[in-house]
Formats: structure tokens, sequence, C-alpha cells
């Protein structure tokens, strides 16, 4: 567990939020994020009673008048679990977003 804490907490602080140009056209984005909660709370409802940490990566490539696509990856883990795998949570999510109306 500390080396996953540890891990992802180098990887933002290294990182950050970085926007590299691939070309003229495209913009690529990556923003890390760490988070450390008290408890893990999803629509009012108490999911996990104890410490959490909630990595987040999103990458997007903006393709100008032809619309961003992004993916993401969130995840919870139980900070004071003693390892149990069983209160942790990965989730997954692909976007792709254009204005129709400019």
């Amino acid at each position: 567990m500390k080396k996953i804490l540890s891990s992802a907490v180098l990887f933002a602080a290294v990182f950050g939020a970085t926007n590299v140009i691939a070309d003229d056209n495209v913009n690529l984005i990556l923003e890390p994020q760490v988070g450390y909660y008290s408890d893990y709370m999803f629509r009012g409802q108490k999911l996990f009673d104890g410490a959490s940490i909630q990595p987040d990566a999103t990458f997007a490539a903006d393709f100008d008048e032809a619309g961003i696509l992004s993916t993401n990856v969130w995840a919870h883990i139980a900070a004071d679990d003693n390892g149990n795998a069983d209160n942790n949570e990965v989730d997954y999510k692909i976007d792709y977003s254009i204005d129709v109306l400019d």
C-alpha cells in the first residue's frame, strides 16, 4: 500500500498538468491528480468508513474543429484497511466531445 501511495504522489508531483503540442492541429493534455479523504462518500452514501486515496489521471487529445477525445482512470484505494483489496475500486472512462453550434 505504501508503495502505491508513494508512486501516485510522486507521479502527480513530477508531471502535474502537462500540455504537449504534437503538431499544429493536435494538443495533447495529461492531468494526473491524487486526493486523500477521511471517508469515501458517493451520492450521500458512505461506501467506505476510513481514510482513502483517490488517484485520477486524464489524457486528452484536442483536435481543434474535429473535437476532443479523452480517457480517464480513477481509483479508490483504502488507506487504512490493511491491504484488503475488496474495498478498492477502479473506474475507466472514454469521452468524445465536439461543438456542433459555433
